[in-house]
């Protein structure tokens, strides 16, 4: 199945393509994993290449592209490498906050600096699976001198001791409204600010996680993007793009598992011969492509519906779990093809196996995201 693309994104897409297989090294991507390094001779290089930030005006640094190029962009970078690619994918995160809602001042501190890989930002919200009322984790309190104060914290905050930019979402007073957000810049450094480190975890080895503590920190109005609305539907529209960025890193890891069996199955030899000749292994890859083709179907056509305002939240959740069913299902089926082998770490497709379960954790509660879809569709039956 052939999926209309237009010619600038089927560029695109050759371009990245290109890049991935040329740049990415797998020694050079297995050290960064033993040294939990941080992959930035490669973003520097995609940044030179403009492949960061394709999304920004083209005044601040970016291709003015749309959602579907970017989504292009990153199942690209996943599907050739899956740490790796989530890092690059993750590597300007809240960009399109600033893009959205900040004025002309703040784009032109931030953006640049983030397209050409001068800067990496991360973003901080609250858990709102775990609070009812969905209110932020952090807190912008006036001091009626044209200062706030923030407190507030997050847990599992990706890029934390990395980023130079912290883009906090906030609620801007103890007794406001939910709906009355706004964002807060911060540098890593601000006082007020700290760190805790969460260690190890399962996959994504080259980024880590930080719980990050905001005690009284100082923000000046400067620093402080507010939506047209007060917030009403800004962190709704934020969401839409985040899980359609989240969904395009699933479907890239998809493909890349799909890939790595396909090279296996063709070169392992069994009983004198290719296990590609075995029905059982050929059906695991018939069911594989098919469930990435269908896959890929949604996942695209969300993106380009996102330029015209088409999709509710439910049904972006519904696309970004059906990507997430689809690449921890065949990043499974690749470790079973791949057979013990698959399980030493030196090859790729056991972080391929691993990075999809971790971003299942960094994408939400499935279960949270479950209860929305129900809702949506079923309403109150009491």
């Amino acid at each position: 199945m052939k999926f209309t693309l237009t010619e600038e994104q089927k560029y695109i897409q050759k371009a990245i393509r290109e890049f991935t297989r040329g740049e990415f090294d797998e020694d050079q991507i297995l050290e960064l994993l033993e040294n939990r390094d941080f992959p930035q001779n490669l973003f520097r290089k995609a940044c030179k290449l403009d492949f960061v930030g394709v999304g920004y005006p083209e005044e601040f640094g970016g291709q003015a592209c749309g959602m579907m190029e970017q989504v292009l962009v990153i199942e690209e970078f996943c599907r050739k490498d899956s740490s790796v690619g989530i890092a690059l994918g993750s590597a300007d995160a809240g960009a399109e906050i600033i893009c959205a809602w900040g004025n002309d001042i703040q784009k032109q501190k931030m953006l640049p600096g983030l397209a050409k890989g001068k800067l990496v930002s991360t973003v901080l919200f609250g858990d709102v699976d775990a609070r009812e009322d969905g209110r932020p984790a952090a807190i912008l309190t006036p001091e009626g001198d044209g200062t706030f104060r923030l407190n507030g914290n997050a847990d599992f905050v990706m890029n934390a001791e990395r980023a130079d930019v912290f883009i906090v979402q906030a609620q801007i007073g103890a007794d406001a409204p939910t709906a009355d957000c706004a964002f807060a810049l911060l540098k890593r450094n601000t006082p007020g600010v700290t760190l805790q480190a969460l260690g190890e975890k399962l996959g994504i080895g080259v980024i880590a996680w930080h719980h990050v503590i905001l005690q009284d920190v100082v923000v000046t109005e400067a620093d402080i993007v507010r939506p047209a609305d007060e917030g009403r539907g800004a962190m709704l529209d934020f969401q839409k793009i985040h899980l359609l960025r989240i969904a395009a890193m699933f479907l890239g890891i998809a493909q890349g598992a799909l890939d790595m069996a396909l090279r296996y199955a063709k070169q392992r030899v069994q009983f004198n011969r290719k296990i590609g000749e075995f029905q059982g292994i050929r059906h695991k890859l018939a069911d594989m492509y098919m469930d990435l083709q269908a896959t890929r179907a949604l996942v695209y056509a969300a993106a380009e519906g996102h330029l015209h305002d088409h999709g509710d939240l439910h049904d972006l959740l519904g696309v970004k779990l059906t990507a997430e069913r689809t690449a921890m299902h065949l990043t499974d089926e690749a470790l079973q093809i791949f057979g013990g082998s698959g399980y030493m770490i030196e090859l790729p497709v056991e972080h391929f196996y691993r990075d999809a379960r971790t971003l299942r954790a960094l994408s939400g509660r499935t279960v949270f995201q479950k209860d929305v879809i129900a809702q949506a569709i079923v309403g109150h039956l009491t």
